[in-house]
Parts: C-alpha cells; sequence; structure tokens
C-alpha cells in the first residue's frame, strides 16, 4: 500500500486513494485455540482519515469461531494521520477455543476519505506453566528434579520455583510420589 509504519506494507481499506461509499470490508484472523492461555493481548499501529461519527474503523472478536462477533474498539475522525500504537487487552479471549480477531471498516452513502490503514499486527497471550518445570526455564530437566529432591529433603531455602508447582500428581501435596512422577516426565 502506500503507507506503513514498518516496510513493506500494510492491510488497508483502500490502498491507492480514497474509499467508496457503502463499504464493510475486514481482515480476520484464522480460528485460534487460546485453550489455557491469558492475558490475551492485541496490538497494532494505525493512521486513519475516515468521517467523522459516520464512518469506522471497527476492531472485533468473536469466541465462536466468527458466528457472532464483539466490538472491542472503533475508531473514526478525520487528520489521524500521525501512526499511533494501540494495545487491546482482549480478556474474554482467555481461554477459548473458537478465537477469532477482524479488523472492519464500514463507510457509509456519502464523503469519503483517505481510510484506514493497519500495520504491525500482533496477538500476545501468557502460556500455562509447564508441569514440572520448577525453575521456569521452559525445560524439564534434571535441574527440575534437584529442585524437587531438594525441597523433599527440607531444604526449601532459596530455591527458584518459577510460576510451577512441585505438585506434580495434582494430589494436593508436594511428596515423593510427585519426584517419581517427575522422573517419569523426563524419561517421557
Amino acid at each position: 500500500t502506500e503507507a506503513s509504519y514498518s516496510p513493506t506494507h500494510s492491510w488497508a481499506d483502500s490502498p491507492g486513494g480514497n474509499y467508496a461509499n457503502n463499504r464493510n470490508v475486514s481482515i480476520t484472523s484464522p480460528v485460534w485455540n487460546f485453550n489455557g492461555y491469558t492475558g490475551v493481548t492485541l496490538s497494532f499501529r494505525h493512521i486513519y482519515d475516515l468521517e467523522n461519527t459516520w464512518d469506522f474503523g471497527y476492531v472485533e472478536y468473536s469466541t465462536n469461531g466468527g458466528s457472532t462477533w464483539t466490538t472491542a474498539a472503533s475508531f473514526t475522525g478525520t487528520g489521524h494521520l500521525a501512526w499511533t500504537g494501540v494495545e487491546l487487552p482482549l480478556a474474554a479471549l482467555d481461554g477459548q477455543a473458537g478465537a477469532r480477531l477482524r479488523f472492519r471498516f464500514y463507510s457509509d452513502t456519502s464523503y469519503v476519505y483517505d481510510g484506514w490503514h493497519v500495520d504491525d499486527i500482533r496477538v500476545i497471550a501468557s502460556a500455562p506453566p509447564l508441569a514440572g518445570d520448577l525453575n521456569g526455564d521452559g525445560v524439564v530437566d534434571g535441574a527440575d528434579v534437584q529442585i524437587l529432591a531438594a525441597f523433599l529433603a527440607g531444604d526449601w531455602a532459596g530455591l527458584p520455583m518459577g510460576n510451577a508447582s512441585g505438585d506434580l500428581n495434582a494430589d494436593a501435596a508436594v511428596d515423593p510420589l510427585d519426584l517419581v512422577r517427575l522422573m517419569v516426565m523426563l524419561v517421557d
């Protein structure tokens, strides 16, 4: 397109000129599975030049694969020609298996402008902790066995437990059975 924040392109409703009247166009994500994820956040950069209060750029989300949509944010107005960053928390998508996002542009029957340009679209979320990863390094390995063994021996002070729990067999207790479970996880 003729405008982008980072080279060489962006999504635009009307590349190369003004948008037309009676437009309803969108760019839609595939279905994402956020099962077990939290803190889903959409970030992007944009510029827009739209007929104020009549033409809109909408950010919408779906929790059912796109059957229905909810507006998370809307943009309207003329002269927003400096690239602006937006960070949009989407807590409604936390844990959703059928999540989708879309950027939708709508125009009415009169007055046209340059439109909406969206760039650098990112979706981030926090993954659930890895069971058995007691030091939080993203790997279940011998270092985690040493941490659990030290804990079970009563040497708890100063051990890094990251965000994980030592209760690996989900029996509501950290005990030698968790050490056995961790060893099985390492072998598998």
